[in-house]
């Protein structure tokens, strides 16, 4: 995200994670999904994201990091531009919040290049469909009662749906290893909500498959507000189309 400030404006309202920003004219008020940062009475940075313009010059925003302590007429800076992740190869084996910012105790991520995770959909290769002209292509996860029963097609969305300890996590585990291992492709791996406990136990599991290297792990946990859980999706989405730019590896 660019330091570079735009205009201020002060805090009017905190209504847990929804914060709303008056600015003194229409020209200082930020795009939606432009980031706006403010701080605490603890000087903790408080992160947030545009979500809708309302009447009298105010911006209201769904904030991405807590807002315990958060105080009216504080003073919010926008910044340049929506939130920005790295890209790149020196995201395999790591694990990183909405932000983009590692939160698995290494160094920091050297990435040369770094893409807003709010844009619009990439452009597509594929002609449009014709009846008759293009066959759906399946997916191989060398499970055999998938494999057998539900087939997996490229492109398409699947759900894993259970109650505790039926193996949801072990079924994750086993289709990033087979996609890796026997496909040689990557994955991106996005935990909307997820349990510090699981998120532990998959991050040490796949070290142990010898995966970790071609996987990206994007956390938004559940004692992080809801702003973070629901932006997860669009990191990982960000990594994904990274992975799939490559023609080189097998997305999943």
């Amino acid at each position: 995200m660019s330091a570079q400030a735009i205009g201020t404006g002060k805090v009017i309202s905190v209504q847990g994670p929804v914060v709303d920003v008056k600015f003194t004219t229409s020209r200082e008020v930020p795009n939606v999904y432009d980031v706006l940062r403010t701080e605490t009475l603890t000087h903790r940075q408080v992160i947030m994201e545009v979500a809708e313009h309302l009447p009298g010059n105010v911006a209201r925003c769904i904030a991405i990091t807590s807002t315990l302590s958060l105080q009216r007429n504080a003073v919010a800076t926008p910044l340049q531009g929506g939130v920005q992740v790295p890209i790149g190869n020196a995201m395999y084996g790591r694990i990183v919040n909405v932000l983009g910012e590692p939160i698995d105790r290494k160094p920091p991520i050297a990435a040369e290049e770094t893409r807003p995770i709010r844009r619009p959909p990439p452009g597509t290769r594929v002609p449009p469909h014709r009846p008759g002209r293009e066959k759906p292509e399946l997916l191989e996860t060398g499970i055999k009662i998938i494999d057998l029963l539900f087939p997996l097609v490229k492109g398409s969305k699947n759900g894993i749906l259970g109650g505790a300890a039926l193996g949801k996590s072990i079924l994750t585990l086993e289709l990033i290893h087979n996609i890796v291992k026997e496909h040689y492709g990557a994955c991106v791996f996005t935990g909307a909500g997820e349990r510090i406990r699981e998120g532990n136990e998959l991050y040490h599991a796949l070290v142990e498959h010898q995966v970790l290297d071609k996987v990206m792990l994007v956390y938004g946990q559940m004692n992080e507000p809801p702003g973070a859980r629901f932006g997860v999706a669009a990191t990982g989405m960000t990594l994904a189309e990274y992975i799939q730019r490559q023609n080189k590896e097998v997305l999943l």
